[in-house]
């Protein structure tokens, strides 16, 4: 499965997505509350996060077997996101 990372970080309201890039279904949606928490943790790198050498979910922070693939989107909330 190919995934595009959707992030709008220069903003007031940052908001970061992953979607299929096939479908457009949306996969994982953070919003600003959980940016800046995962940044200031040190759970996301805006380096690793442009670094197209590595996995979609490495750039993200995240371990592939915590992620719960199609069909739930994850929120900061830790709720299934329904696509838009």
């Amino acid at each position: 499965m190919e995934l595009i990372i959707d992030a709008w970080l220069e903003r007031e309201h940052p908001v970061l997505r992953v979607r299929d890039s096939r479908q457009g279904r949306l996969l994982l949606q953070w919003d600003h509350h959980e940016l800046r928490e995962r940044l200031f943790h040190g759970g996301l790198c805006l380096d690793d996060l442009q670094d197209k050498d590595l996995p979609v979910w490495e750039r993200l922070g995240l371990h592939p077997v915590a992620v719960s693939l199609p069909g739930a989107a994850s929120t900061s909330r830790g709720n299934a996101a329904e696509d838009e």
